[in-house]
């Protein structure tokens, strides 16, 4: 396998992908870097390498990014917020088992991680983000009451 190959992105950052407040969108990317890193990593052969540190930076960073998301949509009364904290719930529940799994010593299967996280982009990031952003543009919230009313 050449470098070529194992220096790829599984998920490709695009203008399009933006929520409008920065830290999300900071964090957003984040993801989508440790999904291309741990997609990489098993192209190369070293999945299990990366793993860990993939899973441990997941569950950290990815809570603090729920807490944020969740305070700014309940500040504006978003009608998805139960779907949204209910999607994050699951998303928590998935990353707090695999953690615990492998500080217990049992096999993690990191295609199957890869897939889930692959999917999670597609249908939450892509999906279920995207419509709270035109939920909030649509009543008049911009980007910068909308950044400011995360403080």
């Amino acid at each position: 396998m050449t470098a070529a190959n194992t220096n790829q992105q599984l998920i490709a950052w695009k203008e399009s992908h933006r929520i409008g407040v920065a830290s999300f969108d900071g964090e957003n990317i984040r993801l989508a870097k440790l999904i291309n890193r741990l997609h990489n990593s098993m192209m190369a052969g070293r999945g299990n390498d990366v793993l860990p540190q993939v899973l441990y930076h997941l569950e950290a960073s990815l809570n603090q990014h729920f807490a944020g998301e969740e305070a700014v949509l309940s500040a504006h009364a978003y009608p998805g917020l139960d779907e949204q904290r209910h999607q994050h719930s699951e998303f928590r529940m998935k990353i707090q088992g695999w953690n615990r799994d492998y500080r217990a010593g049992k096999p993690l299967v990191t295609a199957d991680i890869l897939i889930f996280l692959k999917e999670w982009w597609n249908n939450h990031v892509l999906g279920t983000d995207q419509k709270y952003v035109t939920f909030l543009e649509a009543n008049g919230i911009t980007n910068e009451i909308w950044a400011n009313s995360k403080n």
